[in-house]
Formats: structure tokens, sequence, C-alpha cells
């Protein structure tokens, strides 16, 4: 093997921090949301331990759940050693491709199944209680009160609930076209104070938005804009707020900002400064988008004092849209580089490479501290993938430049969307050093027996193999083949990753080009996401 290529390997494993630096902050953020933890015990030591006891009981729960089984979890642990419990803990929390599920609790029943329906329904506000607390009234009645809103039996409402996307085209198709403005309530402040007041052009876009829906349309019309484009009527505009469906329309679209990497808060409804900036940004990266165009005044804008109206169909309907896409991650990563291949100016490379180091390393070092807490509430992080990509690739091209300037409007986008492109680069590190290793010959699988004997297995694919067995029992034998089997089964993943790393990262094994670490980073990351579309068998929760 050509020592470019074990340089290579070691020079990626040194620029992508030890798996260990990456865990405590996120496993403790997904057992406080699933009621393993308590919010209030976190801060008062020894988080580190009550993670781990935590995490024992989570692991105990899925065992019996049924969700999974025993040889599933051991491979996963085998392929991905600690980092196997936050990849447990994320499909536990995931609500973009999440668990489904073939009945509900029984009332009493309090198991990790009954942790998710009330994790799902909390984040909507249909779930007012502890998350660790028994199927009960409470529950039920949550789950109705989600099944009424979108036409569905309950058990169907909860697994949409595990698929955000979906549960919202149901909601939209029920309730969206005739609940179609937001009022959002919020005292003057410097963000507020940005937001254009009511003119024409934001009823010319309603009215766009619900050109299938005339009759919703006339009624605004008669209540709202029935004077002239500078005055509206303050009666239907408090009627409109305090209308039940306001707030929940308000709290899903505040979901939806989580799930789209624009927001970090608190998920309560509650559209203070935080909210309004990520409603303001979102706003101004649907304009600089392709084939979207949206000026402000369009669908934000003060209506009289502190009240101001919000077209929360235009977003609705871009979600939509946007629940149609497939998974946009291999695209996404793919316009990144183009985009660094393509620039001009040296220095926005330069800029490029430093800013991408540095935002890499700041979601490792976020990682590692616990989730920040901000009057008695969890901020929490964003762990889908699928989701996320979708709504990154619509500002993909802007994705560059953004990194090169390290624009504030982007800087919560660009945290999430760096922990993104992290977690694909470690998948791909370790399946590409591991396949280098392997064809270096310096990845021996090793069995120790009960009798302390090991059993020693060491393949290269330029030579001979080695073997070494010595007084081994027939079941450890077999146990080290297993292993053997699946070693072999992830190198071949491995080697596909190389061949598809060398493809399209020629230069980078060349001695007289220099290279762009950061650029090979994301190549390395948009390889694994290729190949393993390819070889589906390779365990990815």
């Amino acid at each position: 093997m050509n020592d470019p290529l074990a340089e290579l390997a070691n020079q990626v494993e040194q620029e992508i921090p030890a798996s260990a630096d990456f865990q405590s902050g996120a496993r403790v953020q997904m057992l406080t949301d699933l009621g393993y933890l308590k919010t209030e015990l976190l801060y008062e030591g020894n988080a580190t331990e009550k993670a781990a006891s935590a995490f024992q009981m989570f692991y105990s729960d899925l065992l019996a759940s049924g969700l999974t089984n025993p040889q599933q979890l051991e491979n996963l642990k085998a392929m991905y050693g600690l980092e196997a419990e936050v990849k447990l803990l994320e499909a536990a929390t995931d609500v973009d491709e999440g668990f489904r599920f073939t009945s509900l609790p029984r009332l009493g029943d309090l198991n990790l199944i009954t942790r998710i329906v009330h994790y799902r329904l909390a984040l909507l506000g249909f779930y007012p209680g502890q998350i660790d607390s028994v199927f009960n009234a409470y529950s039920i009645s949550g789950l109705d009160k989600a099944a009424s809103l979108i036409g569905q039996k309950a058990l169907d409402t909860l697994n949409m609930l595990g698929d955000l996307q979906q549960f919202t085209i149901a909601f939209t198709n029920a309730h969206g076209y005739s609940n179609s403005l937001a009022v959002i309530k919020i005292p003057s402040s410097q963000t507020a104070d940005n937001i254009p007041g009511y003119s024409g052009k934001f009823k010319r876009r309603l009215r766009d938005d619900l050109r299938n829906h005339p009759a919703e349309f006339e009624v605004l019309d008669k209540f709202l804009f029935f004077r002239k484009d500078d005055k509206v009527d303050n009666a239907f505009v408090n009627k409109l707020a305090d209308a039940e469906l306001n707030g929940f329309i308000l709290r899903l679209i505040q979901l939806h900002q989580w799930m789209s990497g624009y927001y970090n808060g608190a998920l309560d409804a509650g559209f203070g400064e935080v909210s309004l900036n990520s409603l303001l940004n979102i706003i101004h990266n649907y304009r600089e988008s392709a084939g979207v165009r949206i000026s402000d005044g369009e669908v934000l804008v003060n209506v009289t004092g502190d009240y101001y109206l919000f077209n929360c169909l235009f977003f609705l309907k871009q979600y939509q849209a946007e629940s149609q896409q497939q998974d946009k991650s291999f695209e996404t990563l793919a316009a990144i580089v183009q985009s660094y291949q393509n620039a001009v100016k040296v220095d926005d490379k330069s800029d490029f490479e430093k800013n991408f180091r540095s935002g890499m390393a700041a979601v490792v070092e976020r990682q590692k501290i616990l989730p920040v807490k901000k009057n008695g509430v969890i901020r929490r992080i964003f762990f889908g993938v699928r989701t996320f990509f979708k709504k990154a690739f619509r500002f993909a091209r802007k994705i560059f430049s953004w990194i090169a300037k390290w624009a504030e409007k982007a800087i919560d986008f660009l945290g999430n969307l760096f922990r993104m492109i992290y977690a694909y680069v470690k998948e791909a590190v370790r399946h590409f050093v591991e396949g280098v290793r392997f064809l270096l010959g310096k990845f021996p699988v090793i069995t120790s027996g009960k009798s302390g004997e090991l059993i020693y297995s060491n393949l290269a694919a330029d030579k001979d193999g080695v073997n070494i067995i010595g007084n081994a029992e027939p079941g450890e034998i077999r146990q080290h083949l297993s292993s053997l089997k699946g070693m072999v089964s992830s190198m071949k993943f491995s080697l596909a990753v190389i061949g598809m790393l060398v493809q399209v990262m020629k230069t980078a094994l060349s001695a007289n080009a220099p290279v762009a670490w950061p650029v090979l980073i994301l190549n390395l990351g948009m390889s694994f996401k290729k190949v393993s579309e390819t070889y589906k068998t390779v365990l990815t929760i």
C-alpha cells in the first residue's frame, strides 16, 4: 500500500477529535428529554455519573420494549463503541424518522414507549405532565387532542408525531387554510422595531397563498382588510390572538424552526426576542434561496402596538413541499465543496478553511458540556439529519459564503450544519481509517476465551492472513468467526468509502498539491453518504 494513503488516514484521524470528546452533552440532553434525568438535578454535580446510571435505565427499557433486538444492539455497540449510546438515544427521540408503534400503551404502563409518547406530545404542548409518568388520562387526552386536529385515530397520530413533516401536512390540510394568520404579541424591542408596518403587499401575498380557498380569504378581507392598507381592525386582531389554535400554530412553526437549525430555545409558543430573530433569519434566507421570492413586510408585519401578524400559511406550505423532497445531504455537501473549488478570491478560501475548523471545534466543545439552562428550561439541540438537510439544501449555494464570512444571521444554522456534517464525518472516518489499517494488516480481530487464551486473526489485502487459535472451545471459535465476519463486512464498506474518496480527492494524494483539510473532510462525509446508500446492511441509525 502506498505511503500517501496511510499518511492521509493519519492526518484525517488527527483532524477529527476522539469519540469520547463528543458524548456527554448530547447524552444528557436526550436522557433529560426522555425523563431519565431531572433538569433540577443536573447542576448539582456528578452529572457524568448520573448520566451513566440514567443510560443504564434507558438501555434496560429499550431491551424490554421490543423496538429492537439484542443482536442489533450488540452489532451497534461493536461498530460504534461509546457512541452507540448517542445513536440509540437519537433513535428514541427522533421526530423525523422515529420509531413506529403497533399499539398504544396501557393505562398504568411506565416504559420506554410511554416516555416516547409523552416526549412527542410534550414537544407540541399536548402533554403537561412529567415525561416519566405512567400512561394516564392526560396521555390519552393529549393524544386525542392531537388526533382531532388531523382527523386521525390515536395510534396513527402517535406514529405521525414521529414524522412531524407528515403531521404538519395533515394539519395544514385540515386547519392551515382556515387559520392562515397567527398573531404574535411581543413588547417593543430592537428586533421588533425592524419589522415593517402593515401594507397592501402583506394582503396580496396572503391572497395568493389562499387563491384556491377564496372563502377563507373573504372572511379576512371583510373583518381585517376592509379598511385602507395602513389600517386594520384591532378587535379582530385580538380575536385571532385569543384563538386556541393561534398558540399551537406558533409552537408548530417554532418546532420547524428548531428542526431547520434556526432555533435552539425553549419550545413553548412564547415568541420572544430569540423566536422573532429566528423568524427574521429564515424569512431572509428564503428570500436569498433559488425559486422563492419574499420581501420584508410580505409575511411578518406590525399591525398595532405590540401586535404582529404572521402569514404562517406561507411556511406551512413550504414545509409541505419540503416533505416531498429526498434526503439532500449528499447534494448539500457537494454544493459546499463545489463553491469552495469555484471561489475566485483566495481570501474566501482561506477564511472558509479557518472558520470551518473553528466551527467543527465549537461543535465538539458544545457537545462536551451540559445543555444551556435558561429560566429553568433546558435548551434543546436538534439531533435529526434528514429534515435538516432537506432545508439546508435550499440554501446550499449560500453556505460557503456564510462560513467564509461567518455571517451573524447564519450562526445558529451553521452550528447545526456543522453538527450534521460532523456526524457523517465521524462515520466516514471510522470506516476509512479502519479500511486503511486493514489493507496494511494493522487491524487484527482478537477474541478472549474463558481460559484466558486469545484467538487472533490478522487479515490484509496484499498478503496471507494470520490466524492463531490455541486451545479455544468450539463456542469461542464460533464467536470469533462471527466477529471476524462482521469486521470483513465493515471492511468491505470502508474500502468502498476509500474508493469513492480517492475518486473525488486525487489531488490530496499528491505530495505536490496542498490539501485543504476542511474540504477533504467534506468530501469524506460526502463519500460516506453516497456509499452508505449502496451498503444498506451497514447499521447507521
